[in-house]
């Protein structure tokens, strides 16, 4: 009886209820990309470790440094906050807010990445 109930439940949930995947949006040093962020927190993955990062409201997200990813943890439910996150001579410019549909993990790349040509080596 357990298998069959696990079996029932298994292939009727939908499969983004088991997990998340991760988004990866492309930035430009001149443009505001705003991201919903879940309302249980974030992890923003850079391509390399951010040297700086700037929170406009202070009172909004409470973000911890690991590496290359910030931890961003809303301090209300409605937290809305820019972020300016500065590496390697870039700056990123984000407006987060958070949402119930918001996303858990993203990747963040600049724009500028995906037109340069790297050579295939063998």
């Amino acid at each position: 009886m357990k298998v069959l109930l696990s079996f029932l439940l298994f292939t009727l949930l939908p499969s983004e209820s088991y997990a998340k995947r991760v988004t990866t949006i492309r930035l430009k040093n001149d443009r505001v990309r705003i991201i919903g962020i879940s309302h249980r927190g974030a992890v923003l993955n850079f391509p390399t470790r951010p040297t700086k990062v700037v929170l406009g409201n202070q009172g909004a997200f409470a973000i911890e440094y690991i590496n290359n990813d910030l931890v961003v943890s809303p301090l209300r439910s409605n937290s809305r906050a820019h972020v300016f996150v500065y590496l390697e001579g870039r700056r990123f410019n984000l407006d987060l807010y958070t949402s119930i549909k918001g996303h858990t993990l993203i990747q963040i790349r600049d724009s500028f990445d995906s037109q340069i040509e790297v050579p295939y080596v063998k």
